[in-house]
């Protein structure tokens, strides 16, 4: 459930299924180092796995294969926490699985993006294209552009 702060009441998921099938939502305990702090966690973010059962978000400098996509809010800024018992709910996503991506889970870095571009976590955690990085740090790939703010992106 979303719970929302009244500053935000037309927020809304920035990370949706359009095609789940073939999409599995995996429950991971947080890693036990992030703090508020340390920035927001919007269902969009690239997550990786730090130890078999914590999962972190992956940023730019990470070289560890990313484990998928949050699905939840960690956003203390936007007063919105899914948070329970310290996990979080993480997509991994297949060929074939389509999601929206939209709202505050889209990196400026997403401006140059064209159809087919594989992505990766930018360095604040969120979607970017890969460009000339490691493919093994792929965790989706742009499927259509809706506008510079809304993409639908693919399983890879």
């Amino acid at each position: 459930m979303l719970n929302i702060s009244l500053d935000n009441i037309f927020e809304q998921r920035c990370f949706r299924p359009i095609y789940q099938n073939q999409a599995v939502a995996q429950g991971w305990l947080l890693d036990e180092d992030w703090v508020a702090t340390d920035g927001d966690i919007f269902p969009g973010t690239v997550m990786y796995n730090i130890d078999g059962e914590h999962a972190g978000v992956a940023t730019s400098t990470n070289t560890k294969k990313p484990v998928g996509i949050c699905g939840d809010f960690l956003a203390p800024a936007y007063g919105i926490t899914e948070q329970l018992n310290g996990h979080i709910n993480v997509w991994v996503l297949n060929k074939g699985a389509l999601f929206d991506l939209d709202g505050p889970a889209v990196s400026s870095g997403m401006s140059t993006a064209v159809v087919g571009d594989l992505l990766k976590a930018g360095s604040d955690g969120l979607m970017v294209p890969l460009g000339a990085s490691d493919a093994s740090l792929a965790v989706a790939k742009i499927n259509q552009i809706v506008d510079q703010t809304h993409f639908v992106v693919e399983g890879i």
